[in-house]
């Protein structure tokens, strides 16, 4: 049994002349006498091609994560929003829809009893004394009220 290295191995390709099979290794064309051009790449070539061919992976590696990252990140603190904007009421732009909200014929209602009384006194107290909705602390620090009501 013979063996063979890998350095002994032909391949054969086509002459560009007559196109008829001939060894890669051959440095003409046995057929028609046409140069072999075919130029192979040295070792240390193809590492170095390897090599970058690595470096271009690898940062294009890391930029897509990046990139996926910041993408998820945001797609969180739209569904944060979304959910916080869900959660509670609106703010109410005038006192009629505030008394709606605390008499519960909104789709928000008070969480308890005690809330419900504590909003009524405050609402009362601004309304008679003629203070604008948009002057009372229920429409400009609405985001402290709008904890007192539930879905």
């Amino acid at each position: 049994m013979e063996i063979v290295k890998a350095n002994d191995i032909m391949a054969l390709i086509q002459c560009s002349e007559c196109n008829k099979e001939i060894s890669d290794k051959a440095k003409k064309c046995p057929y028609c006498g046409c140069p072999n051009r075919k130029k192979k790449l040295s070792r240390k070539a193809k590492r170095i091609i390897i090599m970058i061919l690595l470096i271009i992976l690898t940062i294009a590696g890391v930029w897509y994560y990046n990139y996926e990252q910041r993408r998820r990140e945001e797609a969180l603190r739209e569904l944060d929003e979304y959910i916080e904007s869900l959660s509670y009421p609106p703010r109410p732009d005038s006192y009629e829809q505030l008394s709606a909200m605390i008499i519960g014929d909104s789709f928000y209602k008070p969480i308890s009893p005690q809330h419900m009384q504590a909003l009524r006194i405050e609402y009362t107290k601004y309304q008679s004394m003629g203070t604008p909705f948009k002057s009372t602390p229920f429409y400009y620090d609405w985001d402290s009220y709008k904890g007192f009501f539930r879905k």
